[in-house]
């Protein structure tokens, strides 16, 4: 079965776009090398997987959003319910939703999935009438520790009195980190994987919310379209910023 066409006039109707979408895309499968499926989840440094596999774009934006172990679990909860998604760019409109089990809110939209290892979803993005729309995978949901040498750990305040150098490999970090990582199916304009994580550090107490990925054109029409996906990628990262900031704003009022 040949891959959904990823580009339509219009915005979609949301439930009968994002299922026959799925139903093509999963299918065909993933839309980029199976060795570099996982690999956000270790992506900085870049694996040996994803630079043999390349040329890819490579991006990182890395934001505090809260303080405190109540404000980790408020980024958290809003990453695996899809609350990062909640966004509306200067110049479209960007949202996840159901695959299958689709249900209907009060206000006759999709719901997103859970972000559970295996759920599917498409994410809608639109620029001057014309929209996209783009299928994906769920591939890990991730919490545990900060490791040495990590890229959460590269994003903390090393504790005083802590030298780089050789030490550098053996700094553990008081901290953990949750996170859920993404990757394209066939259909999609671009190939690759994107990762949603919230860390908390122990020492100072911040809560960093990052968006990170690998990606690059996933054939011709994603190439000639790549310029605009660029910005629309990035445009996307710093309004998934936001909607977590919201989320944690929101939840810190409701407790008081």
């Amino acid at each position: 079965m040949s891959p959904p066409f990823p580009l339509r006039w219009g915005r979609p109707e949301a439930e009968r776009a994002h299922v026959n979408n799925l139903e093509k895309a999963l299918k065909a499968g993933p839309n980029y090398p199976k060795e570099c499926v996982g690999a956000s989840d270790a992506l900085f440094p870049v694996p040996d997987a994803v630079r043999n596999a390349g040329p890819w774009c490579v991006r990182r934006l890395v934001r505090v959003v809260g303080n405190g172990e109540d404000d980790y679990d408020a980024a958290k909860n809003a990453v695996e319910s899809f609350k990062n998604f909640r966004v509306r760019w200067p110049f479209g409109f960007g949202g996840a939703f159901a695959a299958a089990g689709l249900r209907r809110n009060g206000r006759g939209t999709v719901r997103p999935p859970p972000a559970k290892p295996g759920n599917t979803y498409c994410v809608m993005a639109g620029l001057a009438g014309i929209w996209s729309i783009g299928p994906l995978r769920v591939l890990y949901k991730k919490e545990g520790p900060v490791q040495a040498g990590s890229s959460a750990a590269e994003t903390m305040t090393p504790p005083r009195g802590w030298r780089p150098g050789k030490d550098r490999r053996r700094f553990k970090k008081n901290g953990k980190r949750f996170a859920v990582g993404s990757g394209c199916l066939s259909g999609h304009l671009l190939c690759g994987e994107e990762r949603f994580e919230v860390t908390y550090d122990g020492d100072t107490g911040d809560v960093r919310y990052e968006v990170a990925s690998f990606s690059r054109p996933a054939g011709p029409l994603g190439a000639a379209v790549y310029p605009v996906a660029w910005l629309l990628q990035g445009a996307f990262a710093h309004a998934s910023c936001r909607a977590v900031e919201d989320a944690v704003r929101i939840e810190a009022a409701a407790a008081t």
